[in-house]
């Protein structure tokens, strides 16, 4: 890590119903929540919009939203829910397929679709900010 970046580490104990303030700077804001369905979220907002990340999640990107457009596909989920497959929340922005047995399984395959990274419940998070080189 370079002297001017900052590593957060992340601990599920920060979570709750309530919407927490983890950082701010003049140029962004980090907030951390628990959706009713009990998922934890982590938003990250500037001047122009906003990511909602589910850390503990596969480090799903929920929703994306900049400039007023929001580029998540329609989806009938209104919050992310709690799932072992992608299928069980589906409507995400971006989820991680891995580089194994991912993507719609064939005949012969046996993993699930998508793979089984999408919805892996994660031991470890944090957020790295920082000026890309």
């Amino acid at each position: 890590m370079s002297s001017e970046t900052l590593r957060l580490p992340l601990y599920p104990q920060l979570w709750d119903q309530t919407s927490r303030l983890l950082l701010e700077s003049a140029n962004f804001s980090v907030r951390a929540w628990t959706y009713p369905s009990g998922v934890k979220a982590l938003s990250l907002e500037n001047s122009r919009g906003k990511l909602i990340i589910l850390p503990w999640q596969g480090q799903m990107i929920w929703s994306a939203e900049f400039d007023g457009v929001d580029l998540t596909m329609l989806n009938m989920f209104t919050q992310p829910r709690p799932s072992a497959s992608v299928i069980g929340t589906y409507g995400c922005f971006m989820f991680h397929s891995g580089l194994l047995r991912n993507g719609c399984p064939g005949p012969e395959d046996d993993h699930a679709l998508h793979g089984e990274m999408p919805c892996a419940p994660m031991d470890d998070a944090w957020l790295q900010t920082g000026e890309d080189e």
